[in-house]
């Protein structure tokens, strides 16, 4: 991983954990808390990771979803721009 991503995802693991609500603005993606485990791989080897970078990134990606189930679920709003939802580079790729 980069420099500075294992701090970088401590630290917004952390800010998931206790918060109680969170929001999350996308604009051009699908929110990484509502992402699957494949679309979080593909967006990343499109972005450069190579595949083994992608695969693990997109399971700690997938392993953040807990705080939306757990026994104190969090709330999440979550605004996703019609890009990401109509064209997405997942689904034109595919």
């Amino acid at each position: 991983m980069a420099p500075g991503i294992d701090k970088q995802l401590a630290a917004l693991t952390e800010y998931e954990r206790t918060a109680q609500t969170i929001i999350n603005i996308e604009p051009l993606m699908i929110p990484g808390l509502l992402q699957t485990y494949d679309y979080a791989r593909h967006i990343m080897v499109a972005y450069g990771q190579t595949r083994g970078e992608a695969e693990q990134r997109a399971a700690l990606r997938i392993g953040r979803q807990h705080v939306l189930t757990d026994t104190s679920p969090k709330q999440l709003v979550a605004i996703v721009g019609e890009y990401a939802r109509d064209r997405s580079a997942y689904r034109r790729r595919r």
